[in-house]
This record gives structure tokens, C-alpha cells and sequence, in this order.
């Protein structure tokens, strides 16, 4: 939105990278929700019980927010490419549409892994997506040891590389070419 009506050129005047500013900006609109969560999510296993198969601990508790930090700034990093087309084209929202759809397909969000073909699983293993859902409810429930959890971790931040790098080759070239009009 900011690239599309011109709003960018007050950010380019700042002393601080734009995808940092937006990040920052993200995780504090985040932390009311996140202590939500967290307060909610504290007490249910109390109230209710913990069902059968579940190992949760004070460790997978912690564990888990691990991975849901890595997994907000993946999902975030990997929209970020996404939304700077906009430098290029009038309208990205059905890129990040599609993103959507496929993370929470791809991801388990919509369907559990476990019900995809056997020849899939590995490459679901080393997608990005199945570390934005799976992956963390995964490690909440005791599911995963702690050599699964360092490769996890592992490769959702090779991703989160990945997409940094694409990230900032995509704002290099666009800056070069964009011109701050419609303030």
C-alpha cells in the first residue's frame, strides 16, 4: 500500500530499513494478541485436562514459542517479496491471496500432513509452509524430539534467508525506478 499511493518516500527519508520499520510494526500491533494467547492458552490445560498422546511441558511450551516467533517472521519474510511487486504492478492482493491459500493447504492448516501421499511428505518437510503451522502445533504437543526441533528450526531459518535475500534483491531493483507520486 505504501509503494501503490506514494507514501514510500517518507519511509526512504528514515534511517532504518523499511522491512525492519514494517516487522517492528507488525509484532507490536502482534502483542496484545500474544498475551492473549498466552494468558487463554495457560489455563485451558488446567481447566480441561491434557487429552491423551499429549506431552505437554513446561519445555514444549517454551519450545513452542520458538517456534511461532520463527514462524511470524517467516510468514512475514516470505509476504515480503509478494507485496514489493507492488513497485511493478497496481494490485498484489491476489498474490498474497494465493500465498494464503497455498501456506494453509501446504502447511496444515487446512489439512493435517499426515493425510498427504507419502511421496509428498518430503518435500512438505523441506517447504517453508509446513513451518508456519504444523511445525509449531507439532512441537506444543510433544511431537517432536529436540533433534527434529533443531532441524526444524534449521530450515525455517534457511527460508527465512532465502527470502530476505530475494527480499532485498526485488527493493534494490525497485527503488531504483520508483518515483514517490499520489502523497
Amino acid at each position: 500500500d505504501d509503494i501503490y499511493q506514494g507514501a514510500l518516500s517518507r519511509y526512504l527519508l528514515y534511517p532504518v530499513n523499511y522491512a525492519i520499520l514494517k516487522y517492528a510494526t507488525l509484532i507490536g500491533a502482534l502483542a496484545p494478541a500474544l498475551v492473549q494467547v498466552v494468558l487463554f492458552g495457560a489455563w485451558v490445560p488446567f481447566m480441561l485436562g491434557v487429552p491423551e498422546g499429549v506431552h505437554l511441558t513446561p519445555a514444549t511450551a517454551a519450545m513452542c514459542l520458538g517456534a511461532v516467533a520463527v514462524a511470524n517472521l517467516l510468514h512475514f519474510l516470505s509476504c515480503l517479496p509478494l507485496q514489493l511487486v507492488a513497485f511493478w504492478a497496481e494490485n498484489v492482493w491476489s498474490l498474497l491471496v494465493a500465498h494464503r491459500i497455498v501456506a494453509a493447504l501446504l502447511g496444515g492448516l487446512l489439512l493435517p500432513l499426515s493425510l498427504f501421499p507419502g511421496w509428498a511428505k518430503p518435500a512438505l518437510a523441506v517447504l517453508p509452509f509446513r513451518y508456519l503451522f504444523a511445525f509449531p502445533v507439532d512441537v506444543l504437543l510433544g511431537r517432536i524430539s529436540g533433534a527434529e526441533y533443531a532441524a526444524g528450526m534449521a530450515i525455517a531459518a534457511t527460508w527465512c534467508a532465502v527470502f530476505a535475500a530475494v527480499s532485498a534483491a526485488i527493493w534494490r531493483r525497485g527503488t531504483l525506478q520508483y518515483t514517490g507520486v499520489g502523497m
